[in-house]
């Protein structure tokens, strides 16, 4: 018997459920295309702010004999220092904290804490595509209300009353109340989209969540990239939400250097109790040298330090950046209140394809496809953020677009999206020359 065919018979069947990976086809696709510019995936390419590199040494030689747990201990009680006055409560840093090897970790630690099989987490629509894989390989299922996002031709510019009809009330409650539904898993801000849900967004999702017996998991993990005038609400710190609350945060996102790979989640004891037999059984501390980094960092956030503010700051010129190189290209887009992305519009192109589910020929994919090959720039297509099963052809007009890069990268981009923006404007039909990659 061949090793393909011993590994047919003996791996396990939930890896059926995760076998159709989008990343290999969309790193197919840039293999064969000469790529000048990739906004694809939320890793930042500016160097990391100076608090990081110049102490990163200095904990390397302060740590290289501690004990996983007393770096730990460190950081849970930096994190319940700096997270107390957001939650609004005073945060117990031996049970309210759980450290975990970055935000997705930590978010499957939960995941397979709670879930049997069966269980139905309910979630908004479009949504990070890591979710409805973590879930599945539980044998759980995902199930979605639709956000209904509005492009910048269809709303005015920045206009806060867009909010008022991006969430089907009524769907959403029908989908809390099935009695297998054990979940509601929030995202803000949000990836794709960038929207931030308002306060009396959070307040309807927090009545809901408490009628229904529903937990929520809110993945806040762009809690500090947020623009404009809008303001992060937490939910958990809503009448009833800290008993069901489970928030999710990210060191690597908050200080915009992804690789450090290290995240929490902040909930009541109860809930971080049964997610820490879990994470005691299946994965050992995190790095001690990263633990202590971070501690450093929030210790100096508490006592005064600036940085959050300065990240925000340089993010929100990268949405201002790609913003302005968008509007100049004539292309309608979703404009983000937070997060790292921004959602384009590219419906001229799509109005021209026959639709199918199979992914190469789904018409987004098509024009990702072509958009690299032919201009060079690589982004992902909006499909990818959408249940396949449910998709239809409203939701094959966008793309994700990746803003968290230097400036001089988005700039390079530039030429790019203006020429997409003229095909768009002149209707013209993918070419036939277009290398179809499977």
């Amino acid at each position: 018997m061949s090793g393909g065919d011993i590994a047919d018979k003996l791996c396990a069947n939930r890896l059926q459920i995760v076998k159709d990976e989008p990343w290999i086809w969309f790193s197919n696709i840039a293999r064969k295309s000469n790529i000048k510019v990739s906004l694809t995936q939320g890793m930042p390419n500016d160097p990391v702010d100076n608090v990081i590199p110049n102490k990163l040494l200095e904990y390397v030689d302060d740590t290289k004999q501690e004990n996983g747990m007393i770096s730990e201990a460190k950081l849970e009680h930096a994190v319940s220092k700096f997270y107390s006055p957001l939650f609004q409560r005073e945060l117990n840093p031996n049970t309210d904290i759980l450290i975990g090897t970055g935000a997705s970790d930590v978010l499957n630690i939960f995941f397979t804490a709670l879930l049997q099989a069966g269980d139905v987490v309910v979630t908004f629509e479009p949504f990070f595509e890591i979710y409805q894989r973590t879930i599945a390989i539980k044998h759980a299922k995902l199930e979605f209300s639709q956000l209904n996002i509005a492009s910048n031709s269809e709303i005015n510019d920045g206009d806060s009353s867009r909010m008022n009809d991006e969430i089907d009330w009524m769907d959403l409650e029908i989908k809390l109340q099935n009695p297998r539904c054990k979940i509601f898993l929030l995202n803000t801000p949000h990836n794709p989209t960038g929207k931030m849900f308002n306060l009396h967004e959070l307040q309807r999702i927090a009545t809901l969540c408490c009628n229904n017996d529903v937990l929520c998991i809110s993945d806040e993990v762009y809690e500090f990239s947020i623009f404009d005038d809008n303001v992060h609400h937490r939910i958990t710190t809503l009448p009833g939400m800290w008993q069901r609350t489970i928030t999710i945060c990210s060191a690597g996102k908050s200080l915009h250097a992804t690789g450090l790979k290290l995240g929490w989640a902040i909930a009541n004891q109860k809930l971080i109790s049964r997610a820490r037999t879990i994470l005691n059984t299946i994965e050992q501390s995190p790095s001690i040298v990263i633990q202590s980094l971070v501690a450093k960092v929030l210790e100096q956030v508490n006592d005064g330090d600036k940085l959050f503010e300065i990240l925000r700051c340089k993010m929100e010129e990268k949405r201002n950046k790609i913003c302005e190189i968008l509007s100049e290209s004539n292309i309608k887009y979703y404009r983000p209140q937070g997060a790292w992305f921004i959602m384009i519009d590219i419906e001229p192109f799509i109005k021209s394809f026959n639709h199918s589910i199979h992914l190469e020929y789904v018409p987004d994919v098509m024009v990702v496809q072509y958009i690299a090959q032919h201009l060079g720039l690589m982004v992902l297509p909006g499909s990818m953020f959408y249940n396949k099963l449910n998709i239809n052809s409203k939701y094959y007009k966008w793309l994700r677009v990746a803003f968290m890069k230097d400036i001089d990268t988005l700039e390079l981009s530039r030429t790019m999206f203006n020429e997409l923006g003229n095909k768009m404007r002149e209707g013209v039909l993918l070419h036939d020359d277009t290398d179809h990659v499977t």
